[in-house]
């Protein structure tokens, strides 16, 4: 298998206050999907947990390149491997709706030892997955902006709503604090257009996580530091903000559940 294909519905869980998909709700799919391709490679997290070992996240970057699809609608996601893995495993995905792409992305994985902590070879722990060549964003090597101006400090205490399945803080915790830093009439009237995060250091729960979030150059590019207590830096990010990609609500759809004899 090069390719899995997945069909999703957005769900209530999964919406803004316009009725659209979420970016956090986005990364936890595209998530999903990785989930189950290595699941059905016997290298799922549980598989990996019976020999002392663990998937972790080193980076992930993604563009939204159209609007985002509405409650109760169904998209395709498909992923794939683009290269043979090393020390890390890259994987590359599409969304779309209706044949329509409105997302796309990469991600990099790596096998940790519980014990160590330290990561293992990826060719060496893992199955020979057959590769899909298709580097979706060009390139896996995303460069950083530098930052111009610090703009405000998000404070945030992690607490068991952080954590996943291996006991730390969850990367989807991580960008959300990212992404929900700026300003409401800010994010109110920007859409995300493109975001990337790279992890450094592991956090746990109880630890106060401090969001530095800066300007650059570019007009709607945002830096974010984040640290630990204070001290040590989890993690790097940044995102580029832009107009929205559609104005049309939830009512401009046909939604098809829905009874054709309007009573109020």
């Amino acid at each position: 298998m090069k390719i899995l294909k997945q069909q999703y519905n957005v769900l209530n869980s999964m919406i803004d206050p316009e009725f659209r998909l979420t970016p956090d709700s986005l990364i936890s799919l595209t998530q999903d999907i990785f989930a189950r391709y290595c699941s059905s490679h016997w290298c799922g997290a549980f598989d990996l947990r019976e020999k002392n070992r663990m998937w972790i996240i080193n980076d992930f970057t993604f563009r939204i390149t159209d609007a985002m699809p509405f409650w109760t609608e169904s998209i395709d996601i498909e992923t794939w491997f683009s290269e043979k893995p090393a020390i890390k495993l890259r994987q590359d995905y599409r969304l779309s709706q209706n044949g329509k792409v409105f997302a796309i992305g990469d991600c990099t994985w790596a096998v940790l030892d519980m014990e160590s902590r330290k990561p293992l070879a990826a060719s060496d722990v893992l199955p020979e997955f057959e590769l899909h060549e298709e580097i979706v964003l060009g390139t896996h090597r995303h460069r950083f902006p530098q930052k111009t101006e610090h703009l405000l400090t998000y404070r945030h205490m992690t607490n068991n709503n952080d954590k996943d399945f291996n006991y730390h803080v969850t990367n989807v915790s991580y960008a959300n604090i990212c992404l929900g830093a700026l300003p409401e009439d800010y994010l109110s009237s920007h859409e995300l257009h493109e975001f990337s995060i790279k992890f450094l250091q592991e956090t746990f729960i109880g630890q106060e996580l401090q969001c530095q979030v800066s300007r650059t150059a570019t007009p709607d590019l945002w830096t974010y530091d984040m640290t630990s207590d204070g001290t040590t830096l989890a993690c790097q990010a940044y995102a580029q903000y832009g107009e929205p990609y559609s104005r049309e609500g939830i009512l401009d759809r046909n939604l098809p559940f829905r009874n054709t004899n309007k009573q109020i």
